[in-house]
């Protein structure tokens, strides 16, 4: 987990960069057509920011190395009752091997 130290700056970063990414949607009226934002992260985290677990409004994680509560969905102005399924990343998510946990980090999950 680490310090307190390096966790308030963690937190710090997180919660900047989360705020400055919803600025550039809601800083436009293109937010208004946006129905739902998808995060893999801390549910302890994300659930003050208004994300819930995802698979309790019908969504399908796109790999299984994402943890079930790790992968949360916030809904919003544009959101319909229909719009549920897999959520499908893009190749770069894939390219850059940016989906769910690792290995070495799975492991390490599975152990603590």
């Amino acid at each position: 987990m680490g310090s307190p130290k390096y966790v308030k700056i963690r937190n710090e970063v997180g919660m900047t960069a989360y705020t400055e990414c919803f600025k550039l949607d809601y800083g436009t009226d293109v937010c208004f057509q946006h129905a739902l934002k998808f995060v893999e992260g801390d549910p302890g985290y994300y659930a003050r920011l208004g994300f819930r677990p995802a698979d309790t409004l019908g969504f399908r994680k796109p790999s299984l190395r994402i943890p079930d509560a790790a992968f949360q969905v916030m809904t919003l102005t544009a959101n319909e009752p229909w719009m549920t399924g897999t959520l499908v990343y893009a190749a770069t998510f894939w390219d850059l091997d940016c989906v769910g946990l690792r290995d070495d980090e799975t492991h390490s999950a599975a152990r603590a």
